[in-house]
């Protein structure tokens, strides 16, 4: 099973996806969605929607989010492909991560924080 599904990086220019992310290290903009700001707030702490690019190159996707600071901490994550999605988020809790759940119409996913604050996007791998 592959562990790891995606990065997410801040993205302050939007001509660096062609400029930067397309014409030099060879990746192309699969598509875009946004984040409503409701969202933005319960996930990352920004309060205000956000427009993410997902690029992909060689089966590897990075997700690029548009943001009108120049950085934004809260934005970072590793995203991880996990056999069961419930058990890791019960023994985040436990342990006293800090998880939070998103239900989707696809299936949940989860964000949980170390206590450095590092951020985990959590996937169920079926």
């Amino acid at each position: 099973m592959e562990i790891l599904n995606h990065l997410a990086i801040p993205l302050r220019f939007a001509d660096d996806i062609k400029c930067f992310y397309a014409d030099i290290l060879g990746f192309s903009e699969k598509y875009r969605f946004e984040i409503d700001r409701d969202t933005a707030v319960q996930i990352f702490g920004i309060s205000e929607e956000i427009t993410v690019s997902v690029i992909e190159r060689d089966g590897f996707s990075i997700e690029l989010f548009h943001l009108t600071d120049l950085f934004q901490s809260g934005i970072m994550h590793i995203c991880l492909n996990v056999p069961d999605i419930s058990e890791v988020c019960r023994q985040a809790e436990a342990s006293g991560y800090p998880v939070v759940m998103i239900p989707r119409p696809s299936a949940a996913i989860a964000f949980i924080t170390d206590k450095t604050g590092n951020r985990f996007e959590i996937k169920e791998k079926r």
